[in-house]
């Protein structure tokens, strides 16, 4: 087991506390866990495991992990604060790491590397009304079209229309990085 298995029991008492063993804590997991395990009369340096066992079979468990998690927390806000900029940096590196492909192909000089994603969105809407409106219109036999095909066409046409409308957002000057860094900065304000 790991402080991950640990946090989820420790969530059904103390949210807060359990989410906190979730996040990049480090030497502040070490810390939160010390204090955890010292509450259940084990050694500060108990496995997750060993922590788990005895949280299981204390029928005060409730009790003395909501105590923890009130005097610990401004280390847990700390800590979960940590955890949503870690989340946010992967997305907007995701994010970027697309935005430069993408925008390398639209330097490119070959019109097969800037055109396939537009060409996938003008391409669409005519396909499925030659399919499911024409062919019928002319009595012609209806294709079974694997549902795997229409999946990975709209996908490759949901990221594409995203990260065009993110990046046309940033060319207009919005500079907000999306739902988890606005709630970053809403905690950092706050």
């Amino acid at each position: 087991m790991d402080w991950k298995e640990l946090g989820k029991r420790v969530a059904k008492y103390a949210p807060e506390l359990g989410a906190a063993f979730g996040g990049p804590g480090g030497a502040a997991i070490g810390t939160l866990a010390s204090l955890v395990a010292g509450a259940f009369g084990l050694k500060p340096d108990a496995k997750p495991e060993e922590i788990i066992a005895v949280i299981e079979k204390d029928p005060q468990a409730a009790v003395k992990l909501r105590e923890i998690e009130t005097n610990a927390k401004v280390e847990i806000h700390r800590l979960n604060v940590q955890l949503a900029i870690q989340q946010s940096q992967e997305e907007i590196a995701k994010i970027q790491s697309v935005n430069t492909t993408m925008q390398a192909e639209s330097k490119s000089e070959h019109w097969p590397q800037y055109s396939w994603r537009p060409w996938n969105g003008f391409w669409f809407p005519p396909t499925v009304a030659g399919i499911y409106i024409l062919l019928p219109i002319l009595d012609k036999t209806v294709p079974t079209v694997p549902e795997w095909v229409w999946m990975g066409w709209l996908c490759i046409l949901g990221v594409a229309t995203w990260h065009r409308g993110r990046m046309q957002r940033a060319q207009a000057g919005d500079n907000s990085q999306g739902v988890v860094a606005g709630i970053i900065n809403a905690i950092k304000k706050g």
